[in-house]
């Protein structure tokens, strides 16, 4: 038996636009995609209100879903809308989204909020001992199913108290119309704008008997909740009108999905579920190293990793590389003030007065012919510089050729990173990013500070978002930027070690 999910909105963050909707449509990806506000909520009346009318919230959810005024019912009791019969938006998140469509500096598109980092870690399920035994064995099982997905934060976890809770599994008898074609099996609310579980799961008990479905069709519905209630939402039904996202990185259509609204027999997650949940709550682990520095260059073809130290020496800070026998960073001649990495593990530099250099040998530094704030080297060897010569965008960008150093022609950069085909991307001093193509340097959505590519070709920027550590850190998935978790103020990769390494703003090293 195959039967159509209805499930329950009960943190919709709704904006009214005009676009394709897609594949795990989540109405917030990253709380960077917005600004922080501006302004305050109103005051509550007496009866609890933000301040706005029934009337005024329904003509708001019209307008936003597409439904029609006459499709919107207001439960008091409830204090919840109820969309075309089956989509809840609690009166608290109307409200909120209400004003912030008023009032936020919007600088990308939004949709649902996400679990919080703190919440996501440790979402916690309480089932009511009214759950019919079926339903128990399904959410049981559901659980372990999340937990042993690798590199997320997402994990779930059976707790023995309702106080305890963020989702409370409850029953609900519901049979369906004779003329219904379409029936609800379970709900469960998204995450609220607060970052956390947004509500309970509801079962529907019609369904509680293996001849009504299997037990294997109640799990799949089980492990398809709860990812609602970390905001995965249908993979292949999207409601016009509402802000429905596409996952960074995952296609319009899967037709193994999880998160698809029809029961199936559990047969695992698709790719795409995996890679969804993975890039929505990353699970990154960085080691720290010994030391401390201010700038980092990692070798894009080898197992290399050198720094700028903080111990003052002629020509700007002290150099250092990293023995990852002995496990810590062993000093070399020379001062630097930034640092790359060539093709053969060796580092260029520059110095405290822009000066570049090339090291030949535990004792030969290489002058060249250029003054620069900023290099990088590509895995084919091509160098980039951003030189002392104005430019708008900040400073123009140098590549050797034939032992010549020759201007890209356009805009200038203030950072600079190399594919490993040697395509240059920047960052300019507005903090926009580029990469190079006909004729110049072309934007590319998304905002840096520094900026890093690896020999896998993954790029990452520090962005301009304070967070723990210095500034958030985001990786390119060649369409759109995703979160990686941690902050930085000084970012390099590898690519062969999986990842980035990054100096926070204690001067601290990580390695992913």
């Amino acid at each position: 038996m195959r039967t159509m999910f209805n499930y329950r909105i009960a943190a919709a963050c709704l904006r009214n636009i005009n676009a394709p909707v897609f594949l795990f449509i989540i109405l917030t990806i990253f709380q960077a995609c917005k600004e922080p506000d501006q302004t305050e909520m109103p005051k509550p009346d007496s009866a609890g209100n933000q301040g706005t009318t029934t009337a005024e919230l329904t003509s708001f959810l019209a307008e936003v879903t597409g439904a029609l005024p006459a499709g919107i019912a207001y439960n008091e009791a409830e204090k919840t809308f109820v969309i075309d019969g089956d989509m809840e938006v609690s009166r608290e998140n109307a409200e909120k989204q209400y004003v912030d469509e008023k009032t936020s500096r919007v600088t990308q598109r939004r949709g649902q909020w996400l679990l919080t980092s703190s919440s996501v870690k440790d979402v916690k399920v309480y089932i009511l001992p009214t759950v019919p035994d079926t339903w128990k064995t399904a959410v049981r099982a559901a659980i372990p199913e999340w937990n042993k997905v690798t590199d997320t934060q997402a994990r779930f976890r059976e707790v023995p108290a309702v106080v305890m809770a963020d989702v409370i599994v409850k029953p609900e008898y519901d049979k369906p119309d004779e003329d219904e074609e379409k029936h609800w099996v379970a709900r469960q609310a998204l995450p609220n704008y607060l970052g956390q579980v947004g509500g309970g799961m509801t079962v529907n008990t019609y369904y509680s008997s293996q001849s009504m479905l299997s037990a294997s069709e109640k799990k799949f519905a089980a492990i398809h909740e709860l990812g609602h209630s970390i905001g995965l939402m249908h993979t292949d039904k999207h409601t016009d009108g509402f802000v429905d996202f596409q996952v960074c990185g995952t296609p319009s259509m899967d037709s193994k999905s999880v998160m698809n609204s029809v029961v199936d027999i559990w047969g695992g997650f698709s790719t795409y579920d995996l890679l969804a949940v993975r890039i929505l709550y990353p699970a990154h682990t960085w080691q720290q190293l010994p030391g401390s520095a201010r700038d980092v260059a990692a070798g894009s073809n080898t197992k290399t990793l050198w720094i700028v130290g903080n111990t003052p020496v002629p020509g700007g800070y002290s150099i250092h590389k990293y023995d990852y026998n002995a496990k810590k960073f062993v000093q070399y001649p020379g001062g630097a003030t930034r640092i790359a990495i060539g093709k053969d593990g060796e580092p260029w530099i520059i110095n405290n007065i822009g000066l570049v250099y090339r090291r030949l040998s535990s004792s030969i530094w290489q002058e060249q012919t250029v003054v620069a704030s900023d290099i990088a080297v590509g895995g084919n060897g091509q160098v980039y510089v951003v030189s002392k010569k104005a430019r708008a965008g900040g400073y123009a960008v140098s590549y050797l050729k034939n032992g010549q150093w020759q201007d890209v022609p356009g805009r200038g950069a203030t950072k600079i990173a190399v594919t490993p085909q040697g395509i240059p991307w920047a960052v300019d001093n507005a903090g926009k990013v580029l990469r190079l193509a006909a004729g110049g340097f072309e934007e590319v959505t998304g905002s840096g500070r520094d900026i890093a590519v690896g020999n896998d070709g993954m790029i990452y920027v520090i962005r301009n978002v304070a967070v723990s550590g210095g500034y958030s850190i985001r990786k390119w998935m060649g369409s759109c930027w995703v979160q990686v978790s941690g902050g930085g103020v000084a970012i390099s990769s590898n690519g062969a070690n999986g990842g980035p390494v990054v100096i926070n703003d204690q001067g601290k090293i990580f390695q992913y």
